[in-house]
C-alpha cells in the first residue's frame, strides 16, 4: 500500500504490534488497582452507578485483549508467508477477516470509551441531559461513520488504500472525536474548577475535587493528542495511521483507569481535613462549635462528580488546628 513517508504496511505493523504490547502492559499494570475500587465500591454502595462502572471496565478488558490478540496474529500469520511476496500482499490485504476484526473492536473500544466521556460529562453535571444532548448526538455520528468504514474496507479491493476506500468518513469519524472529547473535558474541567472555588470560599481545602480535574485534563490531552496525530497521518496518507489506531485502543483503557485511580487512592476512609498547625505554646483552645455550611455540589469518589441533591455540609471545629468534616448533622452549637 503506497504512503506518502514511504513507511511500508509490514514495518508499519510489526512497530504497532510493539508499541500496541506495551501500552497493553502499561493498561494491565492500571487495570488491577481500578478493578479492585470497583468491586470495592459495588460491594459498599450496590449502586447502578457502581455496577456499571464495573461492568464497563471489565468489558473493555476483554475487548483490548481480544484487539492486542487479533494483531498479534495478524502480523504473524503474513509474517510467515511461503515468499516475501505473499508476506507483503498478505500485509496490505485490508479485507483480511482478522483485520477486520480488529477493526470492529477498535470502533466498539471508540464508542464506549466516548459513550463513558458522555456520561461523566452527565454525572458531574447533576444529572441534566441537557448538557450531553450536544456529544450524545456526535457519539451516534461516530457510531454511524465507523460502521461505514468497517463496511467500505471489507467490500473494497484487497490492494485499495484506505483512504480510498473509506475517504472523507474517517476524516470526519476523528474530527467528531476531537470535538465531542474537547467539549466533555472543557465542561467537566469548568465544573470541577467551580466547585473546588466554592469549598474554598468557605475555608475548605479541595485537594481530591483538584486532582481528579487534573486527571481529567491529562487524560483527555492525552488522547486528544493521539487523535490528532492519527488525524493528520491520515491526511498525510501515510501508514502510520496504523499505529496510532492500535495506541488509540490501549489508550481508552489506560485513560479510564487513570479515572478511576484517584477515586481509588482517596477512598480508604472519611477524609479529614486538617489546617497548618501553629506553635504549641503559640496556640489558644477555642470554644466546640458547629458551623452548618450549605454548598451545592459534593465529591463523588467514583467519577469525581459533584452531586447537587447531596445534604447541607456539616463542620465540626474542635481546636484551632483541626477541622473534621462530615454528612451527619449538629445538634448543639456549644
Amino acid at each position: 500500500m503506497p504512503s506518502s513517508d514511504g513507511l511500508s504496511m509490514m514495518v508499519a505493523d510489526v512497530a504497532l504490534i510493539i508499541v500496541e504490547s506495551v501500552l497493553y502492559g502499561i493498561y494491565l499494570v492500571l487495570f488491577l488497582p481500578s478493578l479492585n475500587f470497583l468491586v470495592r465500591r459495588y460491594r459498599e454502595k450496590g449502586t447502578k452507578a457502581s455496577l456499571l462502572l464495573l461492568v464497563v471496565s471489565l468489558v473493555l478488558l476483554v475487548l483490548l485483549t481480544v484487539h492486542w490478540s487479533l494483531d498479534v496474529a495478524h502480523a504473524c500469520r503474513c509474517l510467515f508467508k511461503a515468499t516475501a511476496d505473499e508476506t507483503a500482499a498478505c500485509f496490505v490485504n485490508l479485507t483480511d477477516g482478522l483485520y477486520l476484526a480488529s477493526s470492529w473492536v477498535y470502533i466498539t473500544v471508540t464508542v464506549i470509551g466516548d459513550s463513558f466521556m458522555v456520561y461523566r460529562l452527565y454525572v458531574v453535571w447533576g444529572r441534566g441531559y441537557w448538557i450531553i444532548l450536544f456529544p450524545a448526538l456526535i457519539v451516534i455520528g461516530v457510531t454511524g461513520d465507523s460502521i461505514t468504514i468497517v463496511v467500505d474496507l471489507g467490500a473494497s479491493h484487497a490492494n485499495t488504500p484506505i483512504w480510498e476506500s473509506a475517504g472523507n468518513t474517517v476524516t470526519a469519524m476523528f474530527v467528531l472525536l476531537l470535538v465531542d472529547n474537547l467539549y466533555c473535558t472543557a465542561l467537566i474541567a469548568y465544573k470541577l474548577w467551580r466547585s473546588n472555588l466554592n469549598l474554598t470560599s468557605v475555608g475548605i481545602p479541595a485537594k481530591t475535587t483538584m486532582k481528579v480535574a487534573h486527571v481529567v485534563v491529562q487524560s483527555a490531552a492525552l488522547y486528544s493528542t493521539c487523535l490528532a496525530l492519527t488525524l493528520g497521518f491520515y491526511l498525510a496518507t501515510s501508514n502510520a495511521q496504523f499505529v496510532l489506531i492500535a495506541i488509540n485502543t490501549q489508550v481508552v483503557g489506560i485513560v479510564f483507569c487513570l479515572i478511576m485511580l484517584p477515586g481509588a487512592l482517596n477512598s480508604t476512609g472519611t477524609p479529614n481535613v486538617t489546617a497548618e498547625r501553629g506553635s504549641a505554646s503559640n496556640s489558644m483552645p477555642l470554644r466546640r462549635m458547629a458551623i452548618r455550611i450549605t454548598t451545592e455540589t459534593h465529591q463523588d469518589a467514583e467519577m469525581g462528580s459533584m452531586d447537587p441533591k447531596a445534604p447541607p455540609l456539616e463542620l465540626d471545629v474542635k481546636h484551632d488546628t483541626e477541622v473534621q468534616y462530615t454528612r451527619t448533622s449538629v445538634s448543639s452549637g456549644n
